[in-house]
């Protein structure tokens, strides 16, 4: 008897874990739906990469600081930033002069530029530390991937 009651409180217990569990996940996709579909404001200008943060791992290999640097991921073809020399895998340790260059910054950056101003990257490419400056031009947002609101650097 004893067995039948704890087996039938586990399973109550499991049952009614999982049914909540079910709506905290409902609650959370509502969540981001909405963040999806309420966009930050848009860039003035594009420098045409895909980034992410570098990481613990460029960290360790290159000696960059993981959480105030950037590695760019993608090129886009006809963009300033392939017009510079920006290369996959670059990871951007500066702009205009500032180390504190996470994607987040840069993305700053970006939003307080004008077409036709130049930013200049510090960047480190295999073993090399280079300066790339790169001419922004008028984005083209059709070519961009719109940022959810509350996104590091809106």
């Amino acid at each position: 008897m004893n067995r039948t009651l704890i087996f039938g409180t586990l399973t109550f217990l499991i049952l009614n874990v999982g049914c909540q569990n079910g709506k905290v996940h409902e609650e959370r996709q509502d969540d981001h739906a909405m963040a999806e579909t309420v966009e930050a404001p848009k860039a003035p200008v594009m420098l045409g990469v895909n980034m992410v943060p570098s990481g613990p791992i460029m960290q360790k290999h290159l000696g960059v600081n993981g959480e105030e640097s950037t590695m760019i991921i993608a090129v886009a073809e006809d963009t300033p930033a392939s017009g510079a020399g920006l290369e996959l895998w670059d990871v951007v340790v500066s702009v205009n002069g500032s180390s504190e260059a996470s994607p987040s910054a840069l993305r700053t950056a970006l939003r307080a530029s004008n077409p036709g101003d130049v930013i200049e990257l510090g960047v480190v490419r295999g073993t090399q530390a280079i300066t790339i400056k790169v001419t922004l031009v008028e984005a083209e947002h059709d070519r961009m991937i719109p940022l959810p609101v509350g996104t590091d650097g809106t």
